[in-house]
Formats: structure tokens, C-alpha cells, sequence
């Protein structure tokens, strides 16, 4: 799963964006901060509660976690192809994601 994959290249990276779910953090983890794109109903691929897991993961090895859930939304919201799609949630979560990696390279 992409999530999981970019957790797993964490290590190479100072920020990671996270659409969806995620792992929690292997140590060392060198990055510095996370953003993470949640959909309201998306229990039968990742629960809010798991990402308060993965949250908590990177937490406690002093990274910080910037969470966004997207009301109605389900697994896929950003996903054009798929019938999931929620345009408005993810063209926010696009701005997010770019304005994230911005301020990471001021």
C-alpha cells in the first residue's frame, strides 16, 4: 500500500505525507514531521483509531503529526479514477500536502 510504503522510506525523507493510513514508526525514524489525510469512514482499510496508533508512534519519538480527517469522505477520496472521489476533500488535501512540503524547504 503507498501509506505503508512511504512509512517505510520515512528514513530518507524529513517530512512525510500520508494519504489514507500508514505504519507506525520503526526507530530510528529521521524525519521531522508528518502530515496525514484521513477519511471519516474508512474502517474496513484503516480506523481513526489506528491512525491515533500512528500518530502516537511518531509522537513519541518527537516528530510531529499534523492529522486532517475529511467529513463524508471514505478510503480513495483523492483518488480521480476511483468512485470514491471527493473532489473538494482532495484538492484540500492536495493544498495541504504541497503547502507542507513547502514550508519544508524555506
Amino acid at each position: 500500500m503507498g501509506a505503508s510504503f512511504a512509512t517505510t522510506l520515512a528514513g530518507r525523507a524529513r517530512r512525510l505525507a500520508l494519504f489514507y493510513g500508514g505504519d507506525e514508526p520503526d526507530p530510528p525514524v529521521s524525519v521531522d514531521a508528518v502530515l496525514q489525510h484521513l477519511a471519516e469512514h474508512d474502517e474496513d482499510w484503516f480506523s481513526l483509531d489506528e491512525s491515533e496508533a500512528v500518530r502516537e508512534g511518531f509522537e513519541n519519538l518527537g516528530v510531529a503529526v499534523s492529522q486532517h480527517t475529511y467529513p463524508g469522505t471514505t478510503h480513495w477520496f483523492a483518488e480521480p479514477d476511483r468512485p470514491e472521489f471527493d473532489r473538494e476533500a482532495a484538492e484540500l488535501a492536495w493544498r495541504r500536502t504541497i503547502e507542507f512540503w513547502l514550508t519544508a524547504a524555506r
